[in-house]
């Protein structure tokens, strides 16, 4: 008798353990925090895009390149009426967007033709926003395009 509760607690034990270590699993890629033993950080780009006077240009496609999912590659966000944008929250296990670009694509329909700019990581304001945020890190930006 006594063999068998010995053996059914160490069932119930095993069984627990396994379920504990599922639930600490998780598909949310927004609330992981670390990914196969690698700290991962979550990463916002926003800002606002105007002409050289100052008004607000909408339309204007903010193309942030770098590696996602382990490939070159890019992603691509427009500016609301009021020229501002802002990406969803991308998990990374560190800062794989390597410039983010804004190009008008549609020519005279936001007030004019603009020229392309491009901007590095280091040329945009950063700030930790852990405690404030549902993300780590936020990268911003006010970007000024000039008419072609």
């Amino acid at each position: 008798m006594k063999n068998f509760f010995v053996k059914l607690t160490k069932m119930l034990c095993v069984a627990v353990l396994g379920l504990l270590g599922f639930s600490a699993c998780s598909d949310d890629p927004e609330s992981a925090s670390v990914a196969y033993g690698v700290r991962v950080l979550k990463y916002c780009y926003k800002g606002i895009v105007t002409d050289e006077d100052g008004n607000p240009i909408k339309g204007i496609n903010v193309v942030m390149k770098g590696r996602f999912d382990s490939k070159e590659s890019s992603l691509t966000i427009s500016t609301d009426d009021n020229g501002e944008f802002k990406s969803g929250i991308l998990v990374f296990s560190k800062d794989n967007v390597s410039e983010v670009e804004f190009v008008d694509v549609d020519g005279e329909a936001n007030g004019g033709e603009f020229k392309s700019s491009t901007l590095k990581n280091d040329d945009m304001t950063s700030k930790d926003t852990h405690k404030e945020e549902n993300y780590d890190l936020e990268y911003s930006a006010t970007v000024k395009l000039k008419r072609k």
